[in-house]
């Protein structure tokens, strides 16, 4: 789907996100990088997001293939600062393709 969205500037997951395989183990997963995320996508929603490594491994590959990427939303599924704080931690130690990402997680209630 991602490769027919040329001109795609937002992307929202409502309802989490994640692989359905390990991407450490698969860095080539979606050969080539949909067009849309490597030149267009510039804020990228995740509602509901826990954490597990299927959906860091999602968050991961984002960060590394969006290249235009301003702004990444991070909505925890429970409101807990602990969790909060956890998630920020593991992102911070992603690499990013856009020089000029801002990453904010906050709870649900937020």
């Amino acid at each position: 789907m991602l490769r027919c969205a040329h001109h795609l500037k937002t992307l929202d997951f409502y309802e989490g996100i994640s692989l359905l395989s390990d991407f450490s183990e698969n860095d080539d997963l979606m050969n080539p990088v949909p067009h849309c995320l490597l030149n267009e996508v510039k804020s990228i929603k995740i509602k509901e997001f826990s954490v597990h490594m299927k959906a860091l491994y999602a968050v991961m590959y984002l960060l590394k293939t969006a290249l235009v990427l301003d702004k990444m939303t991070i909505i925890c599924y429970k409101n807990s600062e602990k969790l909060q704080k956890k998630v920020t931690e593991l992102l911070n130690q992603f690499s990013n393709g856009s020089e000029i990402c801002e990453v904010i997680v906050y709870s649900a209630e937020h």
